[in-house]
């Protein structure tokens, strides 16, 4: 019996726990295989078919199909197949669907319609574009040829609409692609929640790329909920991810790091504890945010995390916003030779990238170019791209357009410089990007200065000013360089936001990135309290509980916990209490 044979320890091994599956072991598999093909060899492919039929039964649909082609039963594969190939496209089990198409013959997968769409979904999330087209157009040729269309060559059809939405953005016509989707939407069923998340994720990020906040935020919000409930997890984050992005652009950087914290948590609680590679859109988010607070130590770490996170899946997405964010961060660490090899990863990336940011990866390149002190590859692109036929103002070019005027001023052109930045502006105002807004006013203060315009360069200056006190913007200032520390000084001397001036100022003398401490440097302790470490002991001091330290700084809850562990063992003392009298008696609180 089985059982004194697993007692035994003779031929077979227990599958489960219940004793109810056996399978035998490897070396005497191999040797009634031999024995099986060198006795009856004709026998093999029937066994093949009969143990496809029995694992379908049993539910092993996919060691069902292995078997099925064993035994050369093409139709029986392809049947199968066709049973579950949808769902495995959904949930990216893409090198085995691309294995399968490779075995079918051309006449088999041309006949059934879901093999075509299936393997065009997998070829698309491949990267693979060109092989999606011709699938397609094979599942609407079967379609075609009926009398009658059923149901399910009408969802067909839908679901070939959503892939057509999905080659439109990715290859950066983004009104194209809202325009399919939404006709896509009335022919899908609701009930589809796999399809109907992924494509309302779709349709909010094509809103999001041509600058229509409103619509993409709502979208991107149901695309998020939608996703949850079908359990499509990169998609739910990716979506909770990209209102983060959005909330950059409004200027609510708060808010997006609120958005950004959600992400690393949803995705590592759907990870089981270990974050989804997913999870690096939220580090992304945040290091973002913290490079515009000039918390570079912060941003670094961050932005580190979410592209190991995203190397994982190679998440063109994740990699080229973590690259380019990196980038700036590397100019500004004084690390040109990083910064250049973060650039070309992101320019690697660009061909495939379905972001905005891969359309417009020439402005993003040449602004970091500019930084690093390079200004006659900046000089020849602008000069080609003053010759190219665009429509002013247009969002899809707001980053060129912006890298232009910027480029021109570094020239000493100002007067064109400022010709272009103020057709921006009034476009970005009406559409409450706030954060587009603060960037475009510093620049036009700079060329209204530049130009000897100093009166209209102040009441630029003032307009950023008031917009970026709110939410702590600092790098779209102090990455200007001294040209906008001299503005800021004589905003200081007119009284202009001075305490916010004033700190901007302070800011391009902290080169670390970090706020400046009188107690950071003159501490009477063996290992110092970092800049971190002294404003949680004072927050710890206000009376604040870690959850709450942990929400102000906009960090986690494990990061405060590390920091207070080593507040307490810089400071030898074993308790809450004993760290802020201690802290108090060297007068560091």
């Amino acid at each position: 019996s089985l059982a004194w044979l697993e007692k035994g320890n003779l031929f077979v091994i227990q599958l489960d726990d219940e004793r109810q599956w056996y399978r035998y072991h490897h070396l005497f598999a191999d040797f009634l295989q031999q024995r099986l093909l060198k006795q009856s060899p004709h026998e093999v492919p029937e066994l093949h078919r009969r143990a496809a039929e029995w694992l379908r039964e049993k539910g092993f649909t996919q060691e069902a199909v292995g078997h099925a082609f064993a035994g050369g039963a093409v139709d029986m594969a392809a049947n199968i197949i066709d049973s579950i190939c949808m769902s495995m496209a959904m949930d990216s089990q893409l090198v085995t669907l691309s294995e399968w198409q490779s075995q079918l013959p051309e006449e088999t997968l041309a006949a059934r319609p879901w093999l075509c769409i299936s393997f065009a979904w997998s070829r698309l999330l491949t990267g693979e574009v060109a092989a999606v087209e011709p699938l397609l157009q094979q599942a609407e040729a079967v379609i075609a040829g009926r009398e009658t269309e059923t149901d399910d060559d009408i969802e067909v059809r839908g679901y070939i609409t959503v892939i057509r939405a999905f080659i439109a953005r990715g290859i950066g016509d983004f009104r194209r692609a809202i325009e399919i989707s939404l006709e896509a939407r009335k022919k899908l069923s609701e009930e589809d929640l796999a399809i109907w998340g992924l494509l309302a994720l779709n349709l909010g990020n094509s809103y999001l790329a041509c600058g229509e906040l409103v619509e993409a935020d709502n979208t991107l919000a149901e695309a998020a909920t939608v996703c949850s409930d079908a359990h499509v997890y990169y998609a739910e984050i990716a979506a909770i991810s990209n209102q983060s992005y959005l909330q950059i652009i409004r200027g609510n950087l708060q808010e997006a790091a609120k958005i950004s914290q959600r992400v690393i948590q949803v995705g590592t609680e759907r990870g089981g504890g270990h974050p989804l590679p997913a999870t690096g859109y939220g580090y992304v988010g945040l290091g973002q945010v913290f490079y515009e607070w000039n918390n570079l130590s912060e941003a670094e770490s961050n932005l580190v995390r979410g592209i190991e996170l995203g190397k994982k899946i190679n998440e063109v997405s994740i990699l080229m916003r973590g690259n380019l964010a990196l980038a700036r961060l590397r100019v500004t660490q004084g690390d040109p030779d990083g910064a250049r090899v973060v650039l070309n990863h992101a320019r690697e990336l660009a061909p495939c990238c379905r972001l905005p940011e891969g359309s417009q990866i020439d402005g993003w390149e040449m602004e970091i170019k500019l930084a690093l002190g390079n200004l006659e590859e900046p000089r020849r692109w602008a000069d080609e791209y003053a010759n190219q036929s665009r429509e002013p103002g247009d969002y899809l070019n707001f980053r060129l357009d912006l890298t232009f005027a910027r480029v021109r001023l570094e020239q000493g052109r100002a007067a064109e410089a400022l010709g272009v930045l103020e057709t921006l502006l009034p476009a970005a105002e009406s559409g409450d990007r706030r954060g587009d807004v603060v960037e475009i006013l510093a620049l036009m203060a700079l060329a209204q200065a530049s130009d000897g315009d100093t009166e209209q360069a102040m009441a630029a200056l003032q307009k950023a000013l008031e917009v970026g006190e709110t939410e702590g913007h600092i790098r779209t200032f102090i990455d200007n360089g001294q040209a906008m520390a001299a503005l800021l000084k004589e905003a200081v001397s007119r009284g202009i936001y001075r305490d916010y001036a004033a700190m901007l100022l302070k800011q391009f003398r902290s080169k670390s990135g970090r706020r400046t401490s009188r107690r950071a440097g003159n501490q009477p302790l063996i290992d110092p309290l970092s800049e971190r470490e002294l404003e949680i002991i004072a927050l710890v001091a206000a009376g604040l509980k870690y959850p709450e330290i942990a929400d102000k700084l906009v960090v986690s809850l494990n990061t405060i916990r590390t920091h207070a562990k080593n507040i307490y063992t810089k400071l030898d003392v074993d308790s809450r209490d004993k760290a802020i009298n201690k802290a108090r008696e060297l007068k560091l609180i």
